[in-house]
């Protein structure tokens, strides 16, 4: 039975069984969420050297790259080792939780489609045969104990990962997007989310907003900083922000391209309760922007959600 067969929240529950898959990352996944990336061998001229990515639209400029510790000797970033997927007592439940939530209803029609996806790391596999279907408007919480699997989750639908087997494309205007080629309608937030400490949080918008070839005025990116509460801290560097300030800046720069797609992860750590309060602003807009998709093991932030996925056992 799909989530959507039948009016009552419902449960579905897989366990895995045998098979083998390889993955290799054939990109240069930076941490900040860009597709369009330049190997390394042909950025050899780049006197910044190896070790770094290489983000896109034709710049080098230097990233931090999440597999920056893989292979790079080699001119292949982000060359990620093929691994054995293995049975695993890994389960989830997938139910409705506010079905009278309010659905978008204007603008292009944007879904996320999620259909018998496994993933893992080496031999151990952490998530099995998920499916789900997401629409506009809707928001999914992924719940559940530490190493369950929701950052690997959220990784995936990100661009950041590539699963084991199965599938997942996002549905937007009539296309049809993997989550590699679908950065431009993806913000990301996770507490891994690298920024620059040596740049201001204005300096670190407006390198950003180049990166990603938008043409942003600086009152623009002002008015974004006041959105989340840094209104009077733009200027200052990020050394001097706290932790619940730089996490601020990272849903900044993740609402930079006003993306139809918001993936956070633990979305309100370190936040205190007016930051809190910026979260809760954020979602609430996004349903009527596209769809999101938080991962958090705090029970009181399942409230965000019209659909329930727990991963563990």
């Amino acid at each position: 039975m799909s989530l959507r067969e039948g009016a009552a929240p419902e449960a579905i529950s897989s366990f895995g069984g045998k098979g083998a898959v390889s993955a290799l990352v054939e990109d240069c996944f930076s941490v900040h969420g860009y597709r369009d990336a330049i190997p390394l061998r042909a950025a050899r001229n780049d006197k910044r050297g190896a070790g770094d990515c290489f983000a896109a639209r034709g710049h080098c400029i230097a990233m931090r790259c999440p597999y920056a510790r893989l292979a790079m000797t080699s001119g292949e970033c982000g060359a990620h080792p093929p691994y054995t997927q293995r049975p695993a007592k890994n389960w989830y439940n997938l139910h409705t939780a506010r079905a009278e939530r309010p659905r978008g209803t204007t603008g292009y029609r944007m879904q996320l489609h999620v259909s018998q996806l496994s993933a893992g790391y080496g031999a151990r596999t952490i998530v099995r045969d998920i499916s789900f279907t997401l629409h506009r408007g809707e928001v999914l919480v992924v719940s559940g104990p530490n190493g369950s699997g929701k950052s690997t989750l959220l990784r995936i639908l990100a661009g950041l990962q590539a699963p084991a087997a199965g599938t997942a494309y996002y549905e937007a205007g009539g296309n049809r997007f993997d989550p590699r080629d679908a950065r431009h309608l993806i913000g990301w937030v996770a507490p891994d989310l690298a920024l620059y400490r040596e740049l201001s949080g204005i300096e670190n918008l407006r390198f950003f907003a180049r990166v990603r070839g938008l043409a942003i005025s600086d009152a623009a990116l002002y008015d974004l900083l006041a959105q989340v509460g840094l209104g009077k801290r733009g200027d200052d560097r990020l050394a001097a922000y706290s932790s619940g300030m730089t996490q601020r800046l990272r849903y900044a720069f993740a609402l930079l391209h006003r993306p139809p797609v918001l993936l956070l992860d633990e979305p309100t750590v370190t936040l205190d309760e007016r930051g809190a309060a910026v979260v809760d602003q954020i979602i609430a807009e996004q349903r009527r922007r596209g769809l999101t998709v938080i991962a958090t093991n705090d029970p009181r932030e399942l409230r965000y959600a019209d659909l329930i996925l727990r991963l563990g056992g």
